[in-house]
């Protein structure tokens, strides 16, 4: 009898929860459940509709943290309630910058994606960059000394302070990017080869960041060693990506990640 009273209680509890859930709100997000915006533009959320399930109409409570001030993942949620349940849905908005905007102190260039240094999974990291050159000539620096640097994007910023501690000298391009106090923000780098390299696509190609156009006088210094000496520059005239003795004198852009 125990046995067959618990069966019964069992049954009629799951049919009590699925005649809830039957008779709970129905709610459906207007337009796309994952959207893209722009920074610093204006986000009007469309919304949610929540009805019971005889077609009558339900508030809706919104929770909506969107701030398109700040490049990020945003999760606006929806929550309808009757009497019998609730029902919460989420809708994804994704704050991103555009080449050449304005942000975190600097003009954004990049992002850091898979396999750069600095990604992490879930969250929007990016470069940018200063608006005109910290130095028209100066050295790199450690010529003769070897600094385990890498090209990879995002890796300037380890870069610079590899080259800090290895380089007695005072005034050479990374100690002048790292010293550097602008808009705001104290940390910035000499860019890495490849931090170089999209600076140059995706700023000067189209005509923004201010680089030199001088013909023999726009050679930039990445903070990516080649060897004991010689560091990796690129040549912003022709997109020529070499190699130059490191105290050699180039000019120098400041780059900062956020």
């Amino acid at each position: 009898m125990k046995l067959k009273f618990a069966l019964i209680s069992i049954v009629t509890l799951m049919a009590f929860t699925s005649c809830k859930k039957m008779k709970g709100p129905r709610l459906t997000i207007n337009g796309s459940n994952d959207t893209i915006i722009t920074l610093y533009s204006t986000y009007t959320d469309p919304g949610a509709l929540a009805t019971n399930k005889d077609g009558s109409p339900l508030d809706v409570t919104v929770d909506n943290p969107v701030n398109t001030d700040e490049v990020g993942y945003y999760y606006v949620s929806y929550t309808a309630t009757n009497e019998f349940s609730s029902i919460e849905l989420k809708r994804k908005v994704t704050v991103l910058a555009n080449i050449g905007q304005t942000y975190k102190g600097g003009m954004f260039f990049a992002y850091v994606q898979q396999g750069d240094v600095g990604y992490v999974d879930g969250e929007i990291h990016g470069l940018v960059c200063s608006s005109s050159d910290q130095s028209t000539g100066v050295a790199w620096g450690c010529q003769g000394g070897n600094v385990q640097t890498s090209d990879l994007n995002g890796s300037g910023s380890n870069n610079t302070t590899l080259i800090e501690n290895s380089c007695g000298e005072a005034n050479i391009a990374a100690k002048i990017c790292s010293n550097l106090t602008l808009n705001g923000y104290s940390d910035w780098h000499l860019p890495s080869k490849n931090e170089l390299k999209y600076m140059y696509q995706n700023l000067h190609l189209n005509g923004l960041g201010n680089f030199s156009t001088t013909p023999g006088d726009n050679f930039y210094w990445s903070s990516s060693q080649f060897d004991n000496g010689q560091a990796w520059y690129r040549y912003f005239a022709t997109n020529n990506e070499t190699t130059g003795f490191k105290n050699g004198t180039l000019r120098v852009r400041a780059v900062r990640k956020f």
